[in-house]
C-alpha cells in the first residue's frame, strides 16, 4: 500500500544544525554512509515523470523505494513504499535484467536525529553540500517549518538530491553523483 512521506529539505551549515539540534534535546539515532542508486524504466523517465526507484545501499543493509509523483503544496508529500532488501547485488542482477537502466548516484553522510518524535536527517551529500531534511506526518508540515527555522535553515530546497545533482550536471559544474546513460 505504502505511506505518504511529507519531508521539507533546506540548506543548512550541519555544524550549527547539529549544535541546534542538541541543545534543543534530539536523540542521535545513527550515523551512516548511504548511496542511493536511480533507475529509470524500461519504458519510460521516471525520474522526468516526477517518479523514483531507488536502491539505498547502507552498511550491510539495502532497501528498495517508489515514490510517486509529488502532491501539490509546499514541502514535498508522494506516496513512497519500501522494502528491505538482504541481497543489493542480487538486485541489481533482477532490476538489471527486467530492462531498468541505473540513471544517477547520489552519495551521502547522514546523521539521523529524532526530536519530539520527528525524524530529522543532516546530509553532507557528494557534490551538493550540506542539508537538512524533516520528515513529518501528513498534516504536520508547519512543524517542519518550525525545526528547519530552529535549526538556522538557509533556504528551502523543494528539489530531490537526484534533480539537483541533474540540474548541476546540466549546467556544466559536476554535482559529484554519478550518472549513468
Amino acid at each position: 500500500m505504502g505511506k505518504i512521506e511529507v519531508e521539507v529539505k533546506a540548506k543548512v551549515n550541519l555544524h550549527r544544525a547539529r549544535s541546534a539540534l542538541l541543545e534543543l534535546g534530539a536523540k542521535p539515532v545513527r550515523i551512516e554512509a548511504q548511496e542511493d542508486i536511480y533507475f529509470n524504466h524500461p519504458c519510460r523517465d521516471l525520474l522526468g515523470q516526477d517518479e523514483a526507484l531507488r536502491l539505498r545501499l547502507r552498511g550491510e543493509g539495502a532497501e528498495l523505494t517508489y515514490k510517486g509523483p509529488r502532491r501539490p503544496g509546499s514541502g514535498k508529500a508522494r506516496t513512497e513504499i519500501t522494502v528491505e532488501v538482504r541481497d543489493a547485488a542480487g538486485m541489481l542482477s533482477i532490476l538489471a535484467r527486467l530492462g531498468f537502466a541505473e540513471a544517477l548516484r547520489v552519495r551521502k553522510i547522514r546523521e539521523t536525529y529524532v526530536l519530539s518524535g520527528i525524524e530529522v536527517a543532516l546530509d553532507r551529500v557528494e557534490g551538493l553540500g550540506e542539508f537538512v531534511e524533516v520528515e513529518v506526518g501528513e498534516h504536520a508540515l508547519s512543524e517542519a517549518f518550525a525545526v528547519l527555522k530552529k535549526l538556522g535553515a538557509e533556504e528551502v530546497v523543494e528539489e530531490t538530491y537526484a534533480e539537483l545533482l541533474l540540474r548541476s550536471e546540466r549546467s556544466g559544474r559536476g554535482g559529484g553523483g554519478s550518472r549513468t546513460t
